[in-house]
């Protein structure tokens, strides 16, 4: 080896082993079976220069005297052990997943929400024998005596609509961690009682009834004294309001409070494997005035054609769909309570469903509480040659023979018709208006969880509390106040789309969270159209996507699982198909996987970061021929949205990272992509301008990561001190809005809970 490398040292000329700086599209990607030095984990600026054979040699030649001497250790050693599955590596990894709230949000005494996905009492319930007579505490040991209920369990409602309060009260209850309340759906005297809709504890329904209460207190950190109090009055509580009675897909429901405890036979040392449940009182059925038939989750969903929209809405039982449109007049008094639109326009579409047969994985496969869910019937109408500039307003119907069941009126605005605008000097610090205004966040949720530590000290304390939106302690959530937040910015300002990055509703196979996340988003969504990215929580999963289940047409059971990555099963073994079926998007690429659309001066790219990127994948492929068609004289700006960043690297995700850069980076930079937005990490940060290989103001784009749609923020742990990082937030929840001055000018903001502006940044571009 020695004589051979003082041979090549004084004949051979320096050979490159690596492609030079700009040169790996033209090569291709290595393949995963790739040599290790080819690998584009372990590429960085240093080894793209030139290296010549003298420079292998002196690392082969130790190389080939070591190799030898650590085959004769290994044998020594013990055998390793064997691969470390995917889902543990996920589990190793990840940041705090948001919990699953129950259908009914119950709370823990300490203010923590219970978790559906990992609920101790719904095993025992799954599990339990249930006797229809209360058993006294006063029987003997040979029997217990068994006597008629004393307690008395109530609504105040017969029936009850989705989103109406209702409320239960009972006598003469006590040691509550022993009673549970339990939800029936549908109210059948002969029902199953291990079939349950949400079921606590009676301690879990107080606590719960005292967050609603008082929802910016948490009783767990109070002082001694105050906590005494707190739960002295939560004993004695003898009631509990549901502020929002939730959709349910049946026809009536039954509360069963019962007591839980062991039969005087039972021998079994393992208690918790073997629960015996007595029913101390039930509620008469109530009725769920229109359940099955009236239209809920309605949203509105952007078309290839710009001047179509999607209406779609859900329903517990089939039926021909239909909306009713038509144009406002734009003279009309919309003080008028009455809409007075001048022609009504009545269309039909499509419905389909989905099964728990069609997930690829438990728990989404699974039918029982804090699991599958039926969704009913979900309704897509497609509403075509809508006028520019217009207020259009709709409702939702199912038709039943020979009625309909309508929804509640919604409007909405169509984009007006632009050009290209020059630059137009501003006189003073006048911002021009915006020609197109969007939305953007990630990683939302439905979790709701901001107490406080303590109670407020003073008035003025309570009073400070109460405008301190955004005070954040580790582990808190904040969905429903983004939510809030899209709302008040929808209904005051023009918003042409909202763009949702990925991690929705965080279901995980927990279904009825979709029902919960499309009820929570309808009052912005139902207004302005709402486009979709993939997120890990929506496709990740690790078995059963083969024999055609996975949607996105991934013939593989386990979807992208590339040996550096860890993908993981973050859907609960959903694989992507409550997403794909509750949301329309443009038809021109896979589905709600990869796909484009133009609004205006802007045409934006979806694209899925759970999913092959390499060069000869079908999704590079679909990329490079979307980029190639775009007319930067028409649509000037060119946005890419993907879930997972580029830029945006925390330890445990940075193989992923490096290799999307490698994968389509360099395109990205052929075709000049002005901004790429992301989310995955529950913060906020925007990077340099012009960022290319780790440079700034190498002609890049600017990347923006907005993972704060709600989810329990981060915290700390980025590369913040990174040269290509200009801010980065993990302190505010919020949305992203992108404001298009002109073809040259774009003005991004951070709006934070509250209003706040908590980033703000010029882009600007000299089009040539």
């Amino acid at each position: 080896m020695s004589a051979m490398c003082d041979e090549w040292t004084e004949s051979s000329a320096a050979a490159p082993l690596l492609p030079a700086a700009g040169d790996e599209a033209e090569h291709g990607v290595p393949s995963v079976a790739g040599s290790a030095t080819t690998s584009p984990l372990e590429i960085n600026e240093d080894e793209r220069q030139p290296r010549g054979f003298p420079t292998l040699c002196l690392i082969l030649t130790p190389i080939a005297v070591l190799v030898p001497l650590l085959f004769v250790l290994a044998s020594l050693l013990p055998p390793p052990p064997p691969h470390e599955p995917p889902a543990q590596r996920r589990r190793q990894r990840q940041h705090r997943v948001p919990a699953a709230p129950t259908l009914l949000g119950f709370l823990d005494h300490g203010g923590r929400i219970l978790d559906a996905r990992d609920n101790e009492l719904y095993r025992q319930l799954q599990r339990g024998t249930f006797r229809e007579a209360w058993r006294s505490d006063d029987g003997d040991d040979n029997g217990a005596s068994l006597r008629q209920s004393p307690f008395d369990l109530r609504a105040s409602r017969d029936q009850v609509q989705f989103g109406q309060e209702l409320r239960l009260a009972w006598q003469h209850v006590q040691h509550s961690q022993d009673i549970v309340m339990a939800m029936h759906c549908p109210a059948h005297n002969d029902a199953d009682p291990t079939q349950f809709i949400d079921a606590a504890t009676l301690d879990q329904v107080r606590a719960t009834h005292s967050s609603h209460q008082n929802p910016r207190h948490n009783n767990n950190s109070s002082s001694s004294n105050n906590n005494n109090n707190n739960n002295n009055d939560d004993d004695q509580l003898d009631h509990w309001i549901i502020p929002s009675f939730p959709v349910v897909r049946a026809d009536s429901c039954r509360f069963v409070m019962y007591k839980k405890d062991q039969h005087p036979n039972d021998h079994h040392q393992n208690s918790s494997q073997y629960h015996y449940f007595s029913t101390l009182a039930t509620t008469q059925p109530i009725s769920l005035a229109a359940a099955q038939e009236m239209p809920t989750a309605i949203h509105l969903g952007l078309a290839s054609d710009p001047n179509a929209r999607y209406i779609q809405f859900s329903t517990g039982i089939a039926g021909k769909p239909i909306v009713e449109i038509a144009q406002r007049n734009p003279h009309h008094n919309n003080d008028n309570a009455e809409p007075e639109p001048l022609q009504w326009t009545k269309l039909t579409g499509s419905t389909t469903t989905y099964s728990a047969n069609d997930m690829c994985q438990s728990p989404a496969n699974n039918q029982e509480a804090g699991a599958f869910v039926p969704p009913g019937y979900l309704h897509t109408v497609k509403a075509t040659h809508l006028h520019v500039d217009s207020q259009y307003v709709y409702r939702a119907g199912l038709a039943m023979g020979q009625g309909v069941r309508w929804s509640e009126y919604f409007e909405f605005h169509t984009d007006a018709v632009t050009t290209v605008r020059d630059p137009t000097p501003n006189s003073g610090t006048t911002t021009p208006p915006a020609l197109l205004t969007f939305l953007a966040l990630g990683d939302q949720g439905c979790e709701q969880q901001r107490l406080y530590e303590a109670p407020a000290t003073s008035p003025a304390d309570s009073y400070r509390r109460s405008l301190d939106l955004h005070h954040v302690r580790p582990g808190q959530a904040a969905a429903r106040d983004v939510a809030n937040l899209i709302t008040s910015i929808v209904q005051n300002q023009t918003i042409s789309s909202i763009h949702h990055i990925g991690d929705l509703s965080y279901a995980n196979g927990a279904g009825h969270l979709w029902d919960v996340y499309m009820s929570m988003i309808q009052p912005y969504a139902s207004r302005v159209p709402i486009v979709v990215a993939v997120g890990n929580h929506e496709y990740d999963h690790t078995d059963g996507g083969d024999n055609g289940k996975d949607p996105s047409g991934v013939t593989s059971r386990d979807g992208f699982q590339p040996y550096w990555g860890d993908f993981g099963e973050d859907s609960g073994g959903e694989c992507g198909v409550p997403l794909s079926k509750r949301f329309a998007v443009p038809e021109n690429g896979n589905g709600v996987y990869w796909y484009s659309f133009e609004q205006l001066l802007v045409h934006t790219i979806v694209l899925s970061s759970e999913h092959n990127l390499t060069a000869d994948s079908p999704q590079y492929e679909w990329l490079n021929q979307d980029l190639q068609s775009v007319n930067r004289t028409t649509t000037p700006w060119l946005i890419v949205e993907m879930h997972r960043p580029m830029y945006d690297k925390y330890q445990q995700d940075d193989t992923i990272a490096v290799a999307m850069e490698y994968e389509i980076e360099d395109v990205l930079y052929e075709h000049n992509v002005d901004i790429v937005l992301s989310a995955h990490f529950h913060s906020y940060l925007r990077t340099c301008d012009g960022l290319f290989r780790g440079k700034c103001n190498n002609g890049g784009p600017i990347h923006i990561t907005v993972g704060t749609g709600g989810a329990p923020l981060d915290g700390g742990g980025s590369h913040a001190n990174s040269p290509w990082i200009e801010k980065y937030d993990a302190t505010h929840w919020g949305v992203g809005k992108a404001s298009v001055l002109d073809g040259s000018s774009l003005r991004w903001e951070f709006v934070a809970l509250g209003g706040n502006v908590e980033d703000e940044f010029l882009i600007t571009r000299n089009r040539r």
